[in-house]
């Protein structure tokens, strides 16, 4: 059924209460969406998104600063000041970081809609019973569907507070 608001869980009981006065065994229940909060799981993935990300920025960053030594030297010699060397240091964590974000996010992303489209396949399997069925038919098969939840805040931690860190970590140190 598709109703114009959201029924109460009293309004849900009282359907479920009436439906079994009719003899019926089939409770209706109402799906109320993704109901988040405060989870454990998706801290410690934070912690763990932002160990690995803070880890490889600081490797690249050390790497790619041996191997720019020569342009350290070069702005050293035309006189730039310490500060510009750690902001150097700092924007070369920052990118390698956002980068490895935005691409890990994204290679994470594909998986998560791959297996929702899976588990759904509704699109699919309706076509295929109704080619099955014949065109004549009036049976219909109804499919669950599956719908991907993003959890934005998460994204914007992983995509933004966490590069933003490693420049600031690596102008410092």
């Amino acid at each position: 059924f598709d109703t114009t608001r959201m029924p109460t869980r009293a309004e849900e009981e009282r359907a479920n209460a009436a439906a079994e006065t009719l003899g019926t065994t089939a409770l209706l229940k109402v799906e109320r969406g993704y109901q988040g909060g405060a989870d454990t799981a998706m801290l410690a993935l934070a912690a763990v998104a932002a160990f690995v990300t803070l880890g490889a920025a600081a490797i690249a960053t050390g790497l790619a600063i041996t191997d720019g030594e020569a342009d350290l030297q070069t702005l050293a010699a035309v006189g730039a000041r310490p500060r510009v060397r750690r902001a150097l240091a700092g924007s070369q964590a920052s990118v390698t970081a956002a980068m490895g974000a935005v691409l890990g996010s994204a290679t994470g992303l594909v998986p998560a809609v791959a297996i929702v489209e899976a588990r759904s396949h509704s699109f699919l399997q309706s076509v295929s019973d109704a080619r099955a069925a014949g065109p004549f038919s009036a049976a219909r098969t109804v499919h669950a569907q599956s719908y991907l939840a993003i959890p934005w805040w998460f994204l914007i931690g992983t995509i933004v507070v966490v590069p933003t860190v490693a420049g600031v970590g690596a102008a410092l140190v």
